[in-house]
């Protein structure tokens, strides 16, 4: 004869099974949230670089070559990965699938500071 719900989950609890959390490891916690600020603020840096570097190829190729400018800002965003690894930065900070979302920080960070830099009055 088929058991009910209630009988099966009664039978359950007779087991002594009991579920348990596993440990929390504060400390790796804490070193894994440092490591990935850490990371962040390199990415900006980086971010930041790669824009100057491309305001500055803007003034000083002709202005028919603007997009050379897009090119120390790929070159950053791609490069940021590499960068992490050699800084010896763990494999869950620098997997592509981490490092995707500080990929796009450093575009978006150079392509600010080249509007930016770009509109100066000079």
């Amino acid at each position: 004869m088929a058991k009910s719900k209630r009988e099966e989950a009664a039978e359950a609890k007779d087991d002594g099974y009991e579920f348990k959390l596993p440990d929390f490891d504060e400390k790796a916690f804490v070193r894994r949230e440092v490591l990935g600020a850490r990371a962040s603020f390199i990415a900006l840096g980086i971010g930041a670089g790669g824009g100057a570097l491309a305001a500055l190829l803007w003034f000083v190729l002709p202005q028919s070559l603007w997009y050379v400018g897009w090119l120390p800002i790929l070159a950053a965003s791609l490069g940021l990965r590499k960068v992490l690894q050699a800084m010896g930065y763990p494999e869950d900070l620098t997997s592509l699938r981490a490092a995707f979302g500080s990929m796009t920080m450093v575009f978006f960070t150079g392509l600010a500071v080249w509007i930016l830099g770009v509109n100066l009055p000079l």
